[in-house]
């Protein structure tokens, strides 16, 4: 009888002695989830949308920062806003521009409070372009470098329909010259262009080039009978 009373007096010790444990600094999983990431596609040159919903799920509403990770090269994302307290909405601008690389990109889009992050992946499908001719319109300040001298002038880039080329786009006023129009026609898969030849203000003209959002160069040559070729490089700066 007295070693069971021994026994029991051991295990309500055990049981009722210790120490409770404190858990009141652990530090648990962010208790949010944000819905709404999924397979998203952006043509070169153009940008779109992800909508984006934070839902806060358990504990206390920490302050979330919203980021992007592994965006292929020549694609930037604009995060508004870029951190918030759940429940609240977001959205991500994804704009690729010329030298972005057409395929399926696997990105991350990362959500970090005090409490840790997580991570949701998605599919970032970058395509070709197929009509980017409107975009280079506009007026352009010029700076020519060529064979005869330095010119510093303006040019208007316009849009044209054409049956050769849906992609053509013609300058006024290149190398300086009001009397003359110059078309192009645009690559715009690799953001290129070529002139070709044509006549030019009682002379011909051809050449080739390259552009970017707000900036054209170019690299052509001019010929007048009976005087030798003229060469330029040109940069256009959209005014």
């Amino acid at each position: 009888m007295k070693k069971a009373f021994l026994l029991l007096s051991l295990v309500a010790t055990a049981m009722f002695g210790c120490k409770k444990t404190d858990n009141s600094d652990v530090k648990f999983p962010p208790g949010f989830v944000v819905n709404g990431v999924t397979d998203l596609s952006v043509a070169k040159d153009s940008s779109s949308n992800l909508f984006l919903s934070l839902e806060q799920q358990r504990g206390e509403q920490e302050l979330v920062t919203l980021s992007v990770k592994d965006l292929p090269t020549g694609v930037k994302a604009i995060i508004s806003p870029e951190r918030g307290t759940p429940a609240y909405e977001a959205m991500i601008n994804f704009r690729a521009d010329v030298t972005a690389p057409v395929g399926d990109h696997n990105v991350k889009v990362v959500a970090t409070s005090k409490s840790g992050s997580k991570e949701y992946e998605m599919n970032l499908k970058i395509t070709p372009i197929t009509e980017c001719a409107m975009d280079r319109t506009g007026t352009y300040n010029v700076e020519d470098a060529c064979s005869i001298g330095p010119l510093s002038y303006q040019s208007t880039v316009f849009f044209g329909s054409s049956a050769t080329n849906k992609n053509r786009i013609f300058f006024s006023n290149l190398f300086n010259s009001f009397s003359a129009t110059v078309f192009a026609d645009l690559n715009c898969d690799n953001a290129t262009l070529v002139i070709p030849g044509q006549s030019f203000n009682g002379g011909t003209i051809s050449g080739t080039g390259s552009y970017t959002d707000d900036v054209i160069s170019l690299n052509y040559t001019v010929i007048f009978t009976g005087s030798s070729p003229i060469t330029c490089s040109s940069v256009l700066t959209r005014m």
